[in-house]
């Protein structure tokens, strides 16, 4: 696994971008449609998608819920850079939920990939250290919420 955080990372991943709570509601719901896109069986895990189209799942108060706590939890990780065992710690309430779904690595892995490429290609102004310092934040959530499940 990779070192942990350098004091540029910490700081570029908590910059302030000016979006707002509800930009970020939308771009996490959109990660979510790319999820859906490239990985049709995963909407069947999502209690907001169970008997309606993909796209009335994701415009549900469900998701938008969902995408909240998606952007609490990578919040409070990124406030708690300085602390791994704080940052470890809001990742690691995932773990019972995604464990009774079954989750297993191929899908967070598969997931956060696919997130990170629809960030990327939505053209939301990202410079290379906070992409670098994402993928590394990714990697280490990954490993996380594969400890949680286990």
């Amino acid at each position: 696994m990779a070192d942990w955080f350098t004091a540029e990372e910490i700081t570029a991943l908590n910059k302030d971008t000016g979006m707002s709570d509800s930009d970020y509601v939308e771009m996490t719901r959109s990660s979510f449609a790319g999820i859906f896109a490239d990985y049709p069986d995963y909407a069947k895990l999502f209690s907001s998608m169970k008997d309606k189209s993909v796209e009335e799942g994701l415009k549900s108060d469900t998701m938008t819920s969902h995408c909240r706590k998606f952007n609490d939890v990578y919040k409070r990780v990124c406030e708690n850079l300085n602390d791994k065992a704080k940052a470890k710690a809001a990742v690691m309430e995932l773990g019972p939920t995604h464990k009774a779904k079954g989750l297993t690595r191929e899908h967070f892995e598969n997931g956060i990939k696919s997130m990170y490429e629809t960030m990327m290609k939505a053209g939301y102004p990202i410079d290379d250290v906070t992409k670098s310092a994402i993928v590394k934040l990714d990697n280490f959530v990954i490993e996380w919420l594969c400890e949680g499940v286990a």
